[in-house]
């Protein structure tokens, strides 16, 4: 193997270590939104100091992990109705 075939090679394993500590990272960044959402919905007294529904916040907080704006209609339809029961 030559020397450049060597460089190529050690530089391809580099950037393969990148890739996996730019996907940790990120992996690592919805550990620490999901981990704050829970500790929000966990607290009682900054909810209700906030005149917060429990349950509306934690649609709102699970609409923003998943982005889905039909699922979030359709999860706020489902709250609305087992409340009005």
């Amino acid at each position: 193997m030559s020397d450049f075939s060597i460089y190529m090679e050690k530089q391809e394993i580099t950037l393969r270590w990148k890739a996996e500590v730019e996907n940790a990272a990120a992996r690592c960044e919805l550990a620490q939104r999901d981990e704050r959402a829970a500790m929000i919905i966990s607290q009682p007294d900054p909810v209700e100091s906030l005149g917060l529904d429990r349950e509306r916040l934690r649609l709102v907080l699970r609409f923003l992990a998943h982005g889905d704006k039909a699922r979030l209609e359709r999860e706020h339809h489902e709250l609305k109705v087992m409340e009005a029961n």
